[in-house]
């Protein structure tokens, strides 16, 4: 079944197999039944509580709130599942000093008690600066922990050089797509950086603290995960341009970008990576590892797909409930689209 949408993007289920798409153009968060039936629209454009001025990120955590943030007003939303407002949190004001003001994306955090909690993928650590090079931020972490109402840190972890960001597009471009991550069932996070160089990271707590990432192998389809290029060679739909401040251009064209990190229904985890070249086209490939981070197989979903690129963003990314092997894919290749995918699959290296 086919959604059209104007910019969805963010895609989350309920507990009961509703689907809630949030939509970046008309500033607002549709719910579908699992059948595909229109529930309820959540929010509009404005800046009143329970409205938008953008879309950034979307979830919902272990008690069914859906939880939403908006970047230009600085703002995490609580609503409950009808719509309604349950809090609103300023990134800036009401959250501990040296949380994230611009998280790139939130995952719903293993329970605390009957409390849920949240986890944020930061994207400010490794922000180009307004001089003419990068500036490196030393020790910045990717990921903060927060419990029901965002006023606690429950901890940061994961060292931003993590990343590999050795250049001046490589940085912008992990600024605005740091990657994709997913809270598993047994609490640890998973991680892919955007630029996908075959690696996967695996985070676990101990004693109250989280532990160094541990590294799993998992299959780049090239060596080279993306290229750049003089500024005047820029060419339109096939390369991404960056201006700084400065008026500095960077240009480029990424080759490999994580587009979506699952685990599913028997506890393995699905990582989906999006890959485009100009002579052999774009490709949506899968990799499937066990609950320990082992690779078990990989294998090419789509191929054929449009490699055009007009955001720092895979041109399909997969969405999906933790736990769950439906998942939902997100189609910016031509008219936007949300396309429902089952995944089944067998043991085997492809």
């Amino acid at each position: 079944m086919d959604y059209l949408f104007g910019d969805p993007v963010a895609v989350a289920t309920d507990g009961e197999g509703n689907i809630y798409v949030a939509d970046e153009q008309s500033l607002d968060i549709r719910v579908f039944s699992a059948e595909g039936d229109h529930l309820r629209t959540i929010g509009a454009e404005g800046e009143g509580p329970g409205e938008f001025q953008s879309i950034r990120a979307m979830t919902i955590n272990e008690v069914g709130e859906l939880v939403v943030f908006d970047f230009t007003q600085r703002r995490i939303t609580r609503f409950q599942p009808s719509g309604e407002v349950i809090e609103t949190h300023s990134t800036v004001e009401d959250m501990p000093d040296g949380a994230p003001g611009d998280p790139a994306s939130l995952e719903p955090g293993p329970p605390v008690g009957d409390e849920p909690s949240h986890v944020l993928l930061d994207q400010d650590s490794y922000a180009m600066g307004a001089g003419e090079t990068r500036v490196d931020v030393e020790g910045g972490e990717l990921f903060y922990a927060y419990g029901p109402d965002f006023e606690e840190e429950m901890g940061r972890f994961g060292s931003d050089g993590l990343l590999e960001l050795p250049d001046e597009f490589a940085a912008l471009f992990g600024t605005l797509h740091p990657g994709t991550f997913e809270v598993a069932s047994d609490g640890a996070v998973w991680f892919a950086p955007g630029l996908y160089r075959g690696t996967v990271y695996h985070f676990e707590m101990a004693n109250g603290r989280w532990r160094e990432a541990v590294e799993r192998d998992g299959m780049a389809r090239t060596e080279e995960y993306y290229t750049t290029l003089d500024a005047a060679d820029f060419d339109p739909g096939r390369h991404l341009r960056f201006q700084t401040r400065v008026d500095e251009e960077f240009v480029g064209r990424p080759h490999l970008m994580s587009a979506g990190l699952h685990e599913l229904a028997d506890g393995r985890l699905a990582h989906f990576s999006f890959y485009s070249n100009d002579d052999e086209g774009a490709a949506l490939a899968l990799e499937l590892f066990d609950a320990r981070g082992r690779l078990l197989g990989y294998d090419t979903l789509e191929e054929g797909l449009s490699g055009a690129l007009t955001l720092p963003l895979p041109p399909i990314e997969v969405a999906a409930a933790r736990g769950q092997d439906r998942l939902y894919v997100i189609d910016r290749g031509g008219a936007p689209v949300v396309r429902v995918m089952e995944l089944s699959y067998e043991i085997g290296q492809k």
